[in-house]
């Protein structure tokens, strides 16, 4: 990402990311996937509620796949 954008773009996405105070509060239905080696967005920043993936990653809707879809067919099949 960082070589197929400007800096300027950067700049105003990493700023406007860091700002961003999202409020999740109203949708009673999310569910939550983190990868707990997330090194981009690190758990210890990520508020409940919330499920880990045991070493996953950012990219890990990539190298995860499996367990990310196993675990969203279960959260489903119990709603």
């Amino acid at each position: 990402m960082v070589q197929q954008h400007s800096n300027l773009y950067l700049q105003w996405a990493l700023r406007n990311l860091s700002l961003w105070d999202g409020d999740f509060s109203e949708l009673d239905n999310l569910y939550h996937l983190h990868g707990s080696n997330d090194k981009t967005f690190p758990i210890k920043n990520i508020g409940a509620p919330f499920d880990s993936i045991e070493d996953g990653d950012h990219f890990m809707v990539f190298n995860k796949a499996e367990t990310i879809a196993e675990k969203i067919l279960s959260k489903i099949s119990t709603q």
